[in-house]
């Protein structure tokens, strides 16, 4: 579960992500398509990330899907957003993804990442 900053809970529940209003009311619900078996992440600019069997999904403040990034494997953990803004999501494949803000994989070649991260899978 994640709190955004006008006090919205967000939770994910099977193969959907809610959003309840601080006085337990429903806000939205929305079908991300898999099984999440993590907690839903919120950005300080409020962009909700959920992790959604082999997707990292990116869901605004309304409930609209932004844009779905796929891991190929199964992810095995909640998302966590950067200072820069950089999402991170570990997969079962054994790999730490590093996602930009607009879904697209973090380039190797923008800023290298720590030696436990990986932008592409399968690299040593």
């Amino acid at each position: 579960m994640a709190i955004g900053a006008d006090g919205s809970i967000f939770v994910s529940a099977g193969e959907n992500l809610y959003a309840v209003n601080p006085d337990s009311t429903k806000k939205w619900g929305f079908a991300i398509g898999s099984a999440s078996r993590s907690s839903p992440t919120v950005s300080a600019e409020g962009k909700i990330y959920v992790s959604a069997g082999e997707n990292l999904c990116s869901v605004d403040p309304n409930g609209m899907l932004k844009w779905k990034f796929p891991i190929n494997y199964a992810t095995q953990s909640s998302p966590a957003v950067g200072a820069d803004g950089t999402i991170y999501v570990g997969s079962g494949d054994g790999n730490l993804y590093a996602v930009n803000p607009d879904g697209t994989l973090r380039s190797p070649r923008s800023r290298s990442p720590p030696a436990s991260v990986h932008t592409r899978s399968g690299l040593p």
